[in-house]
């Protein structure tokens, strides 16, 4: 990159990204009415190991590790519960509280390191009196909307130190006790590391000042971050990892610095400036050079960069193309797929799912629903839909047809009426003709035991409100993985309105009609999971 109109700079940004994650301990509150009790249990995610030398819950020198729970009402407007723990104990953490009131909440969970000798002490936060608050170290979480406003601090020399991980989940209290909550928490955050390929310059470094910016808030409610904050390493050899060996693309490299910090999904880190000073024995002196944005900064990745930073003024410099390695060298170990599904997200045949594509893995579907009340994870839909398919033979009542009576009716679960369908009729003949709409299902199952059905009256109108408000995610997710988007035009419902008719609705303006069965209109199949 050329500073200062004297010269461009050659950096070869060369990729190594592996999934982040840990291990957490076990900890247990005590609640007084058995009624009113709920627990939850936290975990870290199990891989952590392959990224630092240390593994959870060991915590970096003279700090623990303390994990924070908040429980919302289902609005995110009150405050229900706030506890904090500190620990070194074993697997998963285990939270107790009451509950008294029945009803739909959201539990926001947060866990990073303290110091060592840290004691709590009764604060005010989010309007919760007498919260026992231990004192934040490198985040803050005690502000007027607690978790849903985590502010990033400037960071320790040691990056590790900074280690955060975080989760959330709706979940509903019955009148009685609940006992099986459990979460999976991930970093929010990504590991960058910039590394100088050229050892013998970097034997010149004595110290860095290297600026750039950074978002400065996560809301964990919805693991969203906003703001900007200019962001300053500034520090001596052997601090923020300067030195440490590392290993780029086969080539053996010096670590100028590394960083944790809040990351998007999918994101990109702005323009950095790296001021060097030279050691005084080398009787040298190092440009200031300037990396341009567009190093990807991705959420619970380590994002590795080394090239040729480490320059000597006044002596020759070569213009050179700048070349970046963002492709398939970009991926993960080991994808972390037990963290909440979002609407948008992939889905494969090994019944996971990620935001970012996994193209290793074989992708059959998109999330475009999450059950709010935990019941199941949620529901994708098929990758591809048809066009121009038949519902079924006119003047056949489906409804009185076999042993499971009205669920050809049923307007709630399609997955009633196309079982119906495909145990009374999948192994005829004529099926794959007569009930071409049905037949997408079938062939996608393989076998009529298998989950994907085609939606019911009432599942088809969630559909098309959903895309309506998420067309462009949707739409990308689904083209991104080689099906098709969706068109507006009009698909059938697997809900039978009468002998003659079945219910569609029309995806350019969400009309519900019934429409005789032998008419040819889309389908896209869908399932839960």
């Amino acid at each position: 990159m050329k500073k200062n109109n004297l010269y461009l700079w050659l950096i070869t940004l060369l990729g190594l990204i592996t999934s982040c994650s840990q291990d957490e301990p076990a900890n247990v509150l005590q609640t007084n009415n058995p009624g009113s009790r709920v627990s939850l249990t936290a975990s870290l995610p199990a891989d952590f190991a392959k990224v630092e030398t240390r593994t959870v819950p060991s915590a970096p020198a003279n700090h623990q590790l303390r994990c924070v729970l908040e429980v919302w009402d289902e609005d995110l407007t009150v405050l229900k519960v706030r506890q904090e723990m500190c620990t070194t104990g074993t697997s998963d953490l285990t939270f107790e509280f009451e509950l008294t009131n029945s009803g739909n909440y959201k539990a926001l969970l947060w866990a990073d390191y303290m110091d060592a000798t840290a004691s709590s002490s009764p604060v005010t936060i989010a309007g919760l009196n007498s919260v026992a608050h231990y004192p934040d170290k490198y985040y803050t979480t005690d502000g007027s909307t607690g978790l849903q406003a985590v502010e990033m601090k400037q960071g320790s020399t040691t990056p590790a130190d900074c280690d955060a991980f975080y989760a959330s989940k709706n979940f509903t209290k019955e009148a009685s006790a609940l006992n099986d909550l459990k979460v999976t928490l991930t970093r929010p955050l990504t590991k960058l590391t910039i590394a100088e390929k050229d050892a013998t310059n970097f034997g010149y470094f004595n110290s860095m000042n290297i600026t750039f910016s950074v978002p400065s808030l996560l809301n964990v409610a919805t693991g969203t971050v906003s703001g900007s904050k200019n962001w300053e390493v500034k520090g001596n050899a052997n601090e923020f990892d300067n030195g440490k060996d590392i290993t780029i693309k086969s080539s053996s490299c010096k670590t100028i610095f590394s960083q944790y910090f809040f990351a998007e999904a999918d994101g990109t880190i702005g323009e950095i400036t790296m001021e060097f000073t030279a050691t005084t024995a080398s009787g040298k002196k190092l440009k200031t050079i300037t990396l341009p944005a567009g190093i990807p900064a991705k959420r619970n990745y380590c994002v590795n960069a080394a090239g040729s930073l480490l320059v000597i003024e006044d002596e020759p410099s070569t213009v050179t193309k700048i070349t970046v390695d963002i492709d398939k060298d970009w991926t993960s170990e080991q994808e972390d797929t037990d963290v909440d599904p979002k609407v948008g997200d992939c889905y494969y045949s090994d019944n996971t799912w990620s935001t970012t594509i996994d193209k290793s893995k074989t992708a059959i579907g998109v999330v475009y629903w999450i059950d709010p009340t935990n019941k199941i994870k949620g529901k994708i839909m098929a990758k591809d839909y048809v066009t121009a398919q038949v519902w079924g033979p006119v003047g056949v009542d489906e409804s009185a047809v076999g042993a499971i009576g009205q669920s050809i009716r049923n307007e709630t679960d399609g997955s009633l009426g196309t079982q119906k369908l495909l145990t009374q009729y999948g192994s005829n003949a004529d099926f794959k003709t007569k009930y071409e709409v049905f037949n997408q299902a079938y062939e996608a199952n393989g076998s009529d035991n298998s989950p994907w059905y085609i939606p019911s009256k009432n599942e088809l109108a969630e559909l098309y409100t959903i895309y309506t408000n998420n067309n462009k995610i949707l739409d990308n997710t689904l083209t991104s993985i080689g099906g098709r988007a969706f068109k507006l035009n009009t698909h059938w419902s697997s809900t039978e309105n009468d002998a003659n008719t079945a219910f569609t609705i029309a995806f350019d303006d969400g009309t519900l009609s019934s429409r005789t069965k032998s008419n040819n209109q889309s389908v896209r199949c869908i399932r839960a999971f």
